[in-house]
């Protein structure tokens, strides 16, 4: 790949439960043998989209240097019997089950070379309003437990629009 590995580049890893020391980054730069002096970012209980907007922020910021973005979600910390008490933790366990990827990123990268698959212009980011008691997440003795109300789907749809909107406006895709 053009400019060669990326072994003392930033490395950014999102992941959303780590319970070890030492964390699944020293474990990461180890098995790609990442020199020691390797900055890196980890991100825990962040969002899924977090990582790959610190990664392009870092990667913007340092011209010329390569971020490696690993990503990984796992439930395991989410993971119990079903309960008819409880039936929204498979919910939960559903909508956020099990994966992982990685990318590098760079800000300028070398075209001959590389062919890079995909450019990213850009990442942003909404909130939902409204939604403090609509959605419900805490991690108790028995891990996390995830609490969707039924009214979350009408407030997503009620907001999809704008979000859309404001991403094509950004990118220059106006009407």
């Amino acid at each position: 790949m053009g400019k060669g590995n990326f072994r003392n580049d930033p490395l950014s890893i999102r992941l959303p439960s780590e319970t070890r020391l030492p964390g699944g980054d020293l474990y990461l730069a180890k098995g790609l043998g990442i020199r020691p002096d390797t900055s890196r970012t980890m991100l825990y209980f962040s969002g899924r989209v977090a990582g790959l907007w610190v990664a392009k922020d870092i990667a913007k910021n340092n011209p010329g240097s390569r971020v490696l973005l690993a990503t990984s979600e796992t439930t395991i910390i989410g993971f119990k019997p079903p309960s008819a008490k409880r039936p929204y933790d498979l919910v939960g366990v559903a909508l956020f089950g099990d994966g992982a990827g990685a990318m590098i990123i760079e800000s300028n990268p070398i075209l001959k070379p590389e062919k890079p698959l995909f450019e990213l212009h850009t990442a942003i980011q909404h909130f939902l309003p409204d939604t403090e008691k609509v959605k419900d997440g805490k991690l108790t003795e028995e891990g996390i437990s995830v609490k969707l109300e039924k009214q979350l789907a009408q407030i997503i749809e009620d907001n999809i629009q704008d979000f859309c909107d404001d991403l094509m406006g950004f990118g220059g895709f106006d009407e």
